[in-house]
Protein backbone atom coordinates (compact mmCIF):
# COMPACT_ATOMS: atom_id res chain seq x y z
CA UNK A 1 0.00 0.00 0.00
CA UNK A 2 1.18 3.44 -0.63
CA UNK A 3 -0.34 7.19 -1.44
CA UNK A 4 0.30 9.54 -3.25
CA UNK A 5 -0.76 13.68 -3.92
CA UNK A 6 -2.40 14.88 -7.02
CA UNK A 7 1.00 15.32 -8.61
CA UNK A 8 2.18 11.83 -8.09
CA UNK A 9 4.24 12.51 -5.48
CA UNK A 10 4.50 9.34 -3.10
CA UNK A 11 3.99 10.99 0.51
CA UNK A 12 3.91 7.19 2.12
CA UNK A 13 4.67 3.23 1.49
CA UNK A 14 4.21 0.43 3.54
CA UNK A 15 6.70 -2.42 3.97
CA UNK A 16 5.78 -4.88 1.40
CA UNK A 17 6.02 -1.84 -1.40
CA UNK A 18 9.63 -1.66 0.12
CA UNK A 19 10.32 -5.19 -0.23
CA UNK A 20 8.86 -4.85 -3.52
CA UNK A 21 11.25 -2.24 -5.28
CA UNK A 22 14.30 -2.49 -3.14
CA UNK A 23 13.75 1.10 -1.67
CA UNK A 24 13.23 2.26 1.76
CA UNK A 25 10.33 4.71 2.66
CA UNK A 26 12.80 7.08 3.23
CA UNK A 27 14.34 6.95 -0.46
CA UNK A 28 10.96 6.53 -1.96
CA UNK A 29 8.59 9.58 0.13
CA UNK A 30 8.77 12.84 -2.07
CA UNK A 31 9.56 10.79 -5.13
CA UNK A 32 7.37 11.10 -8.29
CA UNK A 33 5.49 7.50 -8.85
CA UNK A 34 6.05 8.69 -12.95
CA UNK A 35 9.97 8.52 -12.14
CA UNK A 36 9.23 4.59 -11.22
CA UNK A 37 7.13 3.99 -13.98
CA UNK A 38 8.50 2.22 -17.11
CA UNK A 39 8.44 4.52 -19.68
CA UNK A 40 6.18 2.87 -22.17
CA UNK A 41 3.35 2.64 -19.07
CA UNK A 42 3.32 6.74 -18.28
CA UNK A 43 0.67 7.41 -21.08
CA UNK A 44 -1.17 4.41 -19.35
CA UNK A 45 -1.52 5.93 -16.37
CA UNK A 46 -2.32 9.57 -17.37
CA UNK A 47 -5.18 7.90 -19.26
CA UNK A 48 -6.24 6.31 -16.35
CA UNK A 49 -6.06 9.18 -14.09
CA UNK A 50 -7.72 11.36 -16.72
CA UNK A 51 -10.82 8.72 -16.79
CA UNK A 52 -11.25 7.92 -12.79
CA UNK A 53 -11.30 12.00 -12.37
CA UNK A 54 -14.02 12.54 -15.04
CA UNK A 55 -16.17 9.14 -14.78
CA UNK A 56 -15.24 7.92 -11.00
CA UNK A 57 -13.51 4.87 -11.93
CA UNK A 58 -11.23 3.06 -10.04
CA UNK A 59 -8.47 2.30 -12.00
CA UNK A 60 -6.58 -1.28 -12.11
CA UNK A 61 -3.48 -1.71 -14.42
CA UNK A 62 -0.49 -3.60 -15.33
CA UNK A 63 2.66 -1.68 -15.43
CA UNK A 64 6.59 -2.11 -14.75
CA UNK A 65 7.71 -0.15 -11.77
CA UNK A 66 11.55 0.23 -11.54
CA UNK A 67 13.04 -1.96 -8.61
CA UNK A 68 16.26 -0.36 -6.77
CA UNK A 69 18.66 -2.98 -8.85
CA UNK A 70 17.59 -1.55 -12.16
CA UNK A 71 14.87 -4.06 -12.98
CA UNK A 72 11.40 -3.74 -14.14
CA UNK A 73 8.70 -5.40 -11.42
CA UNK A 74 5.59 -6.44 -13.50
CA UNK A 75 2.71 -5.21 -10.86
CA UNK A 76 -0.98 -4.80 -10.89
CA UNK A 77 -1.94 -1.02 -9.66
CA UNK A 78 -4.74 -0.61 -7.61
CA UNK A 79 -5.95 3.08 -7.38
CA UNK A 80 -8.51 5.09 -5.54
CA UNK A 81 -8.96 8.40 -5.07
CA UNK A 82 -9.72 10.00 -1.79
CA UNK A 83 -9.44 13.23 -0.16
CA UNK A 84 -7.30 13.56 2.77
CA UNK A 85 -8.67 15.58 5.86
CA UNK A 86 -8.26 19.08 4.65
CA UNK A 87 -9.99 17.62 1.49
CA UNK A 88 -6.99 17.12 -0.96
CA UNK A 89 -7.07 14.54 -3.29
CA UNK A 90 -5.17 11.65 -2.22
CA UNK A 91 -4.46 8.18 -4.27
CA UNK A 92 -4.77 5.55 -2.10
CA UNK A 93 -2.45 2.86 -4.19
CA UNK A 94 -2.45 -0.94 -4.26
CA UNK A 95 0.83 -2.80 -5.77
CA UNK A 96 0.99 -6.10 -6.28
CA UNK A 97 3.15 -7.96 -7.76
CA UNK A 98 2.55 -10.14 -10.47
CA UNK A 99 6.09 -11.54 -11.32
CA UNK A 100 4.54 -15.06 -11.17
CA UNK A 101 1.82 -14.24 -12.93
CA UNK A 102 3.51 -13.05 -15.94
CA UNK A 103 5.72 -15.55 -15.76
CA UNK A 104 3.03 -18.62 -15.86
CA UNK A 105 1.39 -16.51 -18.97
CA UNK A 106 4.64 -16.61 -20.75
CA UNK A 107 4.64 -20.80 -19.75
CA UNK A 108 1.43 -21.03 -21.22
CA UNK A 109 2.02 -19.26 -24.56
CA UNK A 110 4.88 -21.23 -25.17
CA UNK A 111 3.27 -24.51 -24.55
CA UNK A 112 0.68 -23.55 -27.40
CA UNK A 113 3.16 -22.52 -29.41
CA UNK A 114 4.83 -25.99 -29.12
CA UNK A 115 2.08 -27.87 -29.48
CA UNK A 116 0.98 -25.94 -32.79
CA UNK A 117 4.75 -26.48 -34.00
CA UNK A 118 5.00 -30.11 -33.60
CA UNK A 119 1.12 -30.41 -35.18
CA UNK A 120 2.54 -28.71 -37.95
CA UNK A 121 5.13 -31.20 -38.24
CA UNK A 122 2.79 -34.00 -38.03
CA UNK A 123 0.75 -32.84 -40.96
CA UNK A 124 1.36 -34.09 -44.65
Amino acid sequence: MGACDERGRLLHINVAVQRLLGRSPAKLVGTSLVRLLHPEDRPLVKEAIRASAELSVTPSLLLRLRHADGRWVPVELLGRLWQDEAGKPLWLLHLRDITARRKGDDLIRLERDLMLAFALCQSP
